[in-house]
């Protein structure tokens, strides 16, 4: 998809050009009859490459610009109720995602988000919302309830990274929702035993927590992000949405 954030250099180079061809165009002609032939049609070409690529990368701002990047950001409620899982693999196996809005998009991943939630256990579906994040290299995050979507990401991102990104958000509220109860519930003393090993290095996880994605070796590493990661690789396996290399 076109990349709204390059417009302005765009703008600025296609304009270099066109005015040197301008200049160059009015300055002294050759008197060389075949020399100044030549001379005319490379100006002429490339005023005419010019006066094209313009209006060309205009048209692609405002238009595919306003669906894909400047989504109205909006919450986007996941309604309870059964869903069918065969039936949502089906149509996540066929349907041309590329082809779909980002509205079109977020009811499908809200089926997907319904139907792993009950099998997760999760009682408080999470909302989704599609913004325009300012740091573009995040795809999503989640806080307080609710999956925070790029929508730039969203808009450009395969099937099967968007689904991805949902499971691996997913998870997060699942393992922030397990930790919060355990605390409450078991005591320090239980969770030493083995059977809680992973439980208890989520608990550590989440108290050395680095959200500065700067830091990369430490936040890629970390347990609570090891364990979306692998959770979100079975739900595309799940799914059979794993890619070809």
């Amino acid at each position: 998809m076109y990349d709204q954030n390059k417009m302005p250099v765009i703008v600025f180079f296609t304009f270099l050009i066109l005015m040197g061809t301008l200049i160059t165009f009015f300055r002294k002609r050759n008197k060389c009859k075949k020399l100044r032939l030549i001379y005319y049609m490379r100006h002429i070409t490339a005023f005419a490459l010019v006066t094209i690529i313009l209006p060309a990368q205009l048209f692609l701002s405002f238009s595919t610009g306003d669906e894909y990047y400047s989504y109205i950001e909006a919450e986007i409620q996941v309604e309870s109720g059964a869903r069918d899982y065969n039936e949502l693999k089906e149509t996540l196996q066929n349907i041309k995602w590329s082809t779909l809005t980002l509205e079109e998009k977020s009811e499908i991943i809200g089926e997907f988000i319904l139907v792993e939630a009950e099998n997760l256990g999760l009682k408080h579906l999470p909302s989704i919302t599609v913004e325009d994040f300012e740091n573009t290299r995040t795809v999503a995050f989640y806080e307080n309830n609710m999956i925070h979507f790029n929508a730039y990401h969203l808009g450009t991102r395969s099937k099967a990274q968007c689904i991805a990104t949902t499971a691996h958000e997913l998870y997060h509220k699942y393992q922030i929702e397990l930790i919060d109860k355990t605390k409450t519930i078991l005591s320090e003393e239980t969770l030493q035993l083995q059977y809680f090993d992973e439980l208890s290095s989520w608990i550590s996880a989440d108290a050395n927590y680095i959200k500065d994605k700067g830091h990369y070796d430490s936040y890629y590493k970390n347990d609570l992000e090891q364990s979306s990661r692998e959770y979100a690789e079975k739900m595309l396996e799940k799914y059979g949405l794993v890619e070809k290399e």
